[in-house]
């Protein structure tokens, strides 16, 4: 019997402890409303492997609102059991996509996906949408350090343009040419992300501890890029866009991890 990753137990223990009718992180949903989107997931996933497995014609992705209307509107007691049935289904029809060798993919929403890749993707949708749930506690800190999520959220959101993450979007909705996102932990190099219309990068910059920081701009002394799995650019001197330094509070996908944590 396969154990389930860690990020998956974790998601399971804390819907368990919350209130349905509760808000989450998410704008507009409730817990109810995040348990139909994690069911409505895995049955769209396990759907289009069978498919692919089966030989099927390919078939675009169904959108959120497609998938998920009618688990939405399921009792929550039928609709958590409906989300386990389909995660069953979901780990079996990964397994059986494993089985083709590594290089076997199936296509959901607009690319192709590994067994290996969907994997990674279920483990950093849980510990995303628990964080959606419980928000900055010890466990959510230690799911979200982990810098193997991090490379995943950049890859596919790079990938999935049609996201409301992807970096289009999300310049689009700062009206800003570029953002720049610095995550600071103490003791740490920052870690900034920059976000273009088409595509986010990740990089890693050291700073001299209690160096005086002016306009959201900090010198620096022998910057170390490090590969963090996505292109790696040199640092500039002047950014057209916007910079924001980010603490200890935060928010997505993307910011809420320290891909340098070890």
């Amino acid at each position: 019997m396969t154990t389930a990753p860690m990020e998956s137990r974790a998601l399971m223990e804390t819907l368990a402890a919350v209130d349905p009718a509760a808000q989450t992180a998410c704008a507009d949903w409730t817990v109810h409303d995040l348990v139909a989107h994690l069911a409505a997931g895995a049955k769209e996933i396990a759907d289009l492997i069978e498919e692919s497995l089966a030989k099927r014609p390919a078939r675009a992705t169904q959108s959120f609102d497609e998938r998920e209307a009618a688990f939405r509107a399921l009792p929550d007691e039928q609709l958590r059991r409906a989300m386990v049935d389909e995660s069953r289904r979901k780990v079996a029809a990964t397994k059986a996509l494993h089985a083709g060798g590594p290089e076997a993919t199936f296509d959901f929403t607009g690319r192709p996906f590994t067994a290996a890749t969907l994997e990674m993707h279920g483990r950093s949708e849980a510990a995303i949408h628990r964080w959606d749930l419980v928000g900055d506690d010890v466990e959510s800190a230690v799911l979200l350090a982990q810098p193997e999520l991090t490379r995943h959220a950049v890859e596919v959101l790079n990938t999935l343009p049609i996201l409301a993450e992807a970096p289009t979007a999300r310049t689009s909705q700062a009206h800003a040419s570029e953002l720049r996102i610095v995550l600071r932990s103490p003791a740490r190099p920052d870690v900034v992300l920059t976000a273009a219309p088409r595509r986010f990068t990740l990089r890693a910059r050291r700073t001299r501890l209690g160096q005086r920081r002016r306009r959201g701009h900090h010198r620096r002394s022998e910057p170390a890029p490090e590969h963090l799995g996505a292109p790696i650019e040199p640092a500039s001197h002047h950014h057209p866009g916007r910079s924001v330094a980010v603490g200890s509070s935060r928010r997505g996908a993307l910011a809420a991890r320290d891909p340098l944590a070890p």
